[in-house]
C-alpha cells in the first residue's frame, strides 16, 4: 500500500476484525513523527488533517494485530528526524505479519537497510539505521 498519506485514513477507519483478515501487510508510511506546519498542510492537501498523535496511534493499532517483520527507510528524502531521541526516516516501508501466524519472533540483528532484501528507492544516499530500536 502506497497511497501518499492516506494510509492513516485507512488505518483509522478499518475495524480490528477486518485487519485480522489480512495475513500480511506491506505499507509505506509518510511523515509519521513530524509535527510542523509543512506536514499539516501536506496532509490537508493530500488527504485530510491528521495530527502526529493520531498518526502514531495508527501504528499502535496495527501493532495490536500484526508484527513488524521488515523495515526499510525510503530514501526519496534521505533526511531523518529525531523523535524521542531516536533517528527516524521521514518515509519508511514496513512489512507486517498477523501475530497468530507466528510461532516465534526474533529481534533484528542485521543492519538496516538489509543489503539482500532492500534496494534504493532513488539515487539519493541510503539511510542506515543501527541500534535501538532497529537492531539488538
Amino acid at each position: 500500500m502506497d497511497i501518499e498519506t492516506n494510509e492513516f485514513q485507512w488505518l483509522e477507519i478499518i475495524e480490528k476484525k477486518h485487519l485480522l483478515k489480512l495475513k500480511q501487510i506491506v505499507i509505506e508510511f509518510h511523515f509519521v513523527f513530524e509535527d510542523n506546519d509543512w506536514v499539516d498542510q501536506l496532509f490537508t492537501q493530500l488527504s485530510f488533517p491528521i495530527s502526529r498523535d493520531r498518526r502514531i496511534n495508527c501504528l499502535k493499532k496495527l501493532a495490536e494485530t500484526h508484527y513488524l517483520i521488515h523495515f526499510h527507510p525510503n530514501n526519496f528524502d534521505n533526511r531523518t528526524i529525531l523523535y524521542n531521541n531516536i533517528e527516524v526516516p521521514k518515509v519508511f516501508e514496513c512489512t507486517y505479519i498477523r501475530k497468530d501466524l507466528c510461532k516465534s519472533i526474533h529481534f533484528n540483528t542485521k543492519e538496516i537497510p538489509d543489503n539482500v532484501l532492500d534496494k534504493k528507492n532513488t539515487n539519493n544516499s541510503d539511510i542506515y539505521l543501527r541500534g535501538y530500536p532497529y537492531t539488538v
